[in-house]
């Protein structure tokens, strides 16, 4: 029986080690995370970059564009490259 209970609470351990471990590096990735993302903010289209503003393009009214691009812009695009996000700002932008 002592055996057992050893070698339960061995594996108890070490799973709530790994799962910490994970838990901390998910935490320090999202702290870090550096990538582009194209969303409504104060009422203007900004890009952001990690949680660093990178530029406001206050010449886009929001309020015109279709339901579906101001969905999109409150939920955030994520920006793959600069020909994406300079797609997306001339279609906006007209």
């Amino acid at each position: 029986m002592n055996k057992k209970l050893t070698a339960i609470l061995c594996v108890l351990l070490i799973t709530s080690a790994v799962v910490t471990a994970s838990l901390a590096a998910a935490f320090q990735n999202r702290e870090k995370d550096n990538s582009l993302l194209l969303k409504e903010h104060n009422g203007a289209v900004t890009l952001f970059k990690g949680n660093e503003i990178v530029k406001v393009y206050d010449t886009i009214v929001i309020s015109v564009l279709p339901s579906s691009d101001q969905n999109r812009l409150r939920n955030g695009i994520k920006i793959e490259d600069e020909e994406q996000l300079s797609a997306i700002i001339e279609d906006y932008d007209g």
